[in-house]
């Protein structure tokens, strides 16, 4: 029985690479893998952003008490926006 192998290699930015291989006894064991790892990306990349955002949006944008409100909206808006589009990042943004 052949072996599958998946490779996973995580870029951050200010941080040296990671990554790190798995081996598995069949190809559907490998691909439910590769979804978990790729899913656990989309959710991670979305908090960066969120956090970018949040980060680079001057203060006269931001109201009231809450200030991360209107970014929250925002990628709220978005996320429904791909998920309507049935985009992967939609999907993992709204999971």
């Amino acid at each position: 029985m052949a072996k599958t192998v998946l490779l996973v290699t995580w870029i951050v930015f200010g941080q040296p690479p990671s990554s790190y291989q798995v081996t598995f006894d069949s190809a559907e064991a490998c691909d439910k893998a590769r979804e978990a790892v790729l899913s656990d990306g989309m959710r991670l990349g979305s908090f960066a952003l969120t956090v970018s955002l949040e980060a680079n949006t001057p203060p006269t944008v931001l109201w009231g008490g809450a200030l991360y409100l209107p970014t929250l909206l925002t990628i709220v808006a978005a996320a429904i926006a791909l998920k309507r589009r049935n985009s992967a990042a939609g999907n993992a943004l709204l999971s």
